[in-house]
């Protein structure tokens, strides 16, 4: 899974659990900020992410996501439980789950074969 689709997965996560007013995102890895803007709502969302200069868009059916993130072309799908979620990234043909702790987001890369970490402000 590419970074940029990581990012926006822990900032739509982190958004629906936590239900924040942060329009921003810190990446572990990168060492930077990633920042987005629109509509992340229990049933649908649009975010436009600014890292990338593109849109990030889905809705909800039954218990999943499904999204189609603009600047890699893909679809990617999202389930959340609880505190923890999981999901397929159809451009790299990978599963990933991860785990929100308060204002912390990591993710499992089943591609790259580790965590990711992000945080919120």
């Amino acid at each position: 899974m590419k970074g940029n689709s990581r990012g926006s997965i822990a900032f739509i996560v982190d958004k629906l659990v936590n239900k924040g007013n942060s329009t921003t995102i810190y990446d572990n890895a990168e060492s930077t900020y990633l920042s987005y803007n629109g509509i992340v709502e229990p049933e649908s969302i649009d975010l436009y992410d600014y890292a990338n200069g593109c849109y990030i868009s889905g809705r909800k059916s039954d218990d999943m996501f499904t999204l189609f993130h603009f600047g890699e072309g893909n679809h990617i799908d999202l389930k959340i439980d609880g505190n923890k979620f999981t999901g397929f990234d159809y451009s790299s043909d990978s599963y990933f789950k991860g785990i929100i702790k308060e204002s912390s987001i990591s993710v499992f890369d089943y591609g790259e074969g580790t965590d990711f970490n992000y945080a919120t402000s």
